[in-house]
């Protein structure tokens, strides 16, 4: 099977997190993984099983990732493919759940989607101007690293069951 894991990211956070659900997909020894960030290269038509993700900016994927849910909608719908998606943003604790289901029901729109979940990310301080810096201390904005990188774990390895049960010939490490 060919896996494509295809990623959004403005500062690093998405990357880092596809990376991890890379590893943690290629330690169960399911397929051929590729991952890469979204660009007009990328073509759903070329992978078995699609996990999409992208960092959150205004509650919207940032335009390569939109550009490629939205070229690749028709094509999902004819020949659908099981395909996961994951958001990466900062909400405070209390609003993953709300803001993952704006997501999701964006996506929804444009894809056919097995599962979606919402990951927070990391701000660091160098990886902001010196206006937005001011903006976002101004407005309570903390610098921090909220990435909990067990909950990424359990996601990708809910992931590795269902294609297990889905493909019985795939057997367990």
């Amino acid at each position: 099977m060919k896996i494509l894991i295809a990623y959004g990211t403005t500062y690093g956070s998405t990357r880092s997190i596809a990376e991890r659900i890379k590893d943690r997909i290629a330690a169960a020894n399911i397929g051929e993984i590729t991952i890469a960030p979204f660009d007009n290269k990328l073509s759903a038509n070329d992978f078995d099983i699609l996990i999409l993700g992208s960092c959150i900016h205004m509650q919207s994927w940032i335009s390569p990732s939109k550009k490629f849910i939205k070229r690749s909608a028709t094509g999902l719908h004819t020949n659908p493919k099981p395909t996961w998606a994951f958001s990466v943003g900062l909400p405070p604790d209390s609003g993953v759940e709300p803001e993952a289901k704006v997501m999701e029901k964006w996506l929804r729109q444009y894809i056919p989607l097995r599962g979606h979940t919402l990951f927070q990310g990391a701000w660091k301080k160098e990886d902001m101007g010196g206006c937005f810096r001011l903006f976002f201390s101004c407005f309570g904005g903390k610098f921090e690293d909220k990435r909990k990188w067990n909950l990424m774990d359990e996601w990708a390895d809910g992931i590795v069951q269902e294609l297990r049960n889905d493909h019985p010939e795939i057997l367990e490490n």
